[in-house]
């Protein structure tokens, strides 16, 4: 009898480790959104590249300024990694003191493994490694007063950093053909054509699968004095396409939004970008009429045309 209870108690305990791992880590996610002199990067695959059943989320900060993150968020971080170390698959702490200056590196992985073969699948996270098929992965580095974090999953997160809203925006496209024929934007037409090759450049999103792309769309440059409004919509709308739509990939920062369609960015393509001056631009790009790549340049907001035809 005494075995039987001893028994039933290790499999509620390994429950409740299973139920909590992460969740220290996660409950601080929903804090990154107030860091607005810090890049974070909160990104979601839906089925357009991974091969997962489940939705594979990441989480990115590199190089920032330990400074510009309160003390209070940078100590919780850490209690938080210092709790899931028990609680991880494989997890690794370093502590080093120089007169460099102090460094701490913390590294988790969940159902699996920290620094796999060579030529096993791997996971490539700045300079942490892990095998493809985990549940979760995370790292915490502070060295020379710069902190850099990641935490990719597997499945839903408790907290998202930029949670949707309870109000309903509408279809991205209808939001776009509204902003567009308000008569007050500055529309441009783009289109993006290359079928000799030539991928190279600095590409916000790039892909090669056909061999050519034939992407056609339209810019928005809006009003300045509306700038600020129509960007927390669009920023809202696609948050909320991602809780909604099948099959995306979906990159947040404080001023940015993007979010692709279909397998392999086969459907279209929205992108929202607010510059240090304020101008916020935006960019709808169609769903070709046959499949093909997709090519769409990093400084987008300046690019109208690239042509790079035979």
């Amino acid at each position: 009898m005494n075995k039987i209870k001893f028994l039933l108690f290790v499999g509620v305990a390994t429950c409740t480790l299973a139920a909590h791992a992460q969740q220290n880590i996660e409950r601080l996610l929903p804090s990154f959104a107030t860091l607005e002199n810090v890049k974070v990067t909160e990104s979601i695959d839906n089925g357009v590249w991974s091969q997962y059943e489940a939705p594979f989320y990441s989480v990115l900060i590199e190089n920032a300024p330990i400074e510009m993150i309160p003390t209070w968020l940078v100590d919780s971080l850490i209690t938080a990694f210092e709790k899931e170390l028990p609680l991880a698959t494989e997890s690794d702490r370093y502590q080093k003191h120089s007169e460099q200056g102090d460094t701490l590196s913390f590294t988790l992985a969940y159902n699996g493994t920290i620094n796999p073969a060579e030529n096993k699948s791997r996971l490539n996270v700045m300079n942490h490694h892990y095998s493809q098929r985990i549940t979760a992965a995370a790292a915490l580095d502070i060295e020379n007063k710069t902190l850099r974090f990641h935490y990719n999953k597997i499945g839903k997160v408790k907290g998202r950093i930029w949670a949707p809203t309870e109000h309903h925006h509408g279809s991205l496209l209808d939001i776009f053909h509204e902003i567009a024929q308000d008569g007050q934007s500055k529309v441009v037409p783009v289109s993006y054509d290359i079928n000799d090759g030539n991928g190279s450049g600095d590409w916000e999103y790039m892909n090669s699968h056909y061999g050519y792309v034939r992407r056609h769309g339209k810019r928005i440059e809006v009003p300045k004095d509306k700038a600020d409004d129509l960007f927390q919509r669009l920023f809202a709308a696609i948050i909320e396409s991602s809780q909604t739509q099948d099959t995306f990939s979906c990159s947040l920062t404080c001023n940015e939004a993007n979010i692709a369609f279909g397998k392999q960015w086969s459907g279209e393509v929205f992108c929202l970008r607010r510059l240090k001056d304020g101008r916020v631009f935006i960019l709808h790009v169609e769903k070709p009429d046959k499949p093909c790549d997709l090519a769409i340049p990093h400084n987008w907001h300046e690019v109208d045309r690239i042509s790079r035809l035979k």
